[in-house]
């Protein structure tokens, strides 16, 4: 989400990728995690004087324009199973993976080595 709301590496791609669903009228689902993560990522670049205050705002409000259906609590339980398998000591990109799971779908990323991994490709498509 980190590179919809801010000129990352891949915004550009992520963008067409939106357009596309927001043409398709897909339904954007992510667990309330997502919100966090982002304000993580505005909180370290702003501490890093990478981020001015103007552009941490203006990123929040995007987000928060943003259609997309968050998930207070997706299956915690089977997170952390999907964590464990994938032997990852944080349970956060298997909150994403679990609520996929359980809504039928597939999780969309940038991170190639979780699409990549035998426990989670069959929920991920890399953005590339």
């Amino acid at each position: 989400m980190v590179a919809l709301v801010l000129e990352e590496e891949h915004s550009e791609v992520v963008h067409r990728l939106m357009d596309r669903w927001v043409g398709e009228d897909t339904m954007l689902h992510a667990p309330l995690l997502a919100q966090y993560e982002v304000a993580t990522v505005l909180t370290r670049k702003r501490t890093k004087k990478s981020l001015s205050k103007a552009k941490a705002d203006e990123a929040l409000e995007i987000l928060n324009e943003l259609d997309v259906v968050y998930h207070i609590a997706p299956d915690n339980a089977r997170a952390i199973e999907l964590a464990v398998a994938m032997k990852r000591y944080r349970a956060s990109d298997a909150v994403y993976l679990a609520l996929a799971e359980e809504l039928g779908t597939v999780m969309w990323t940038l991170d190639g080595k979780l699409a990549n991994h035998h426990v989670s490709r069959h929920l991920t498509k890399l953005i590339d």
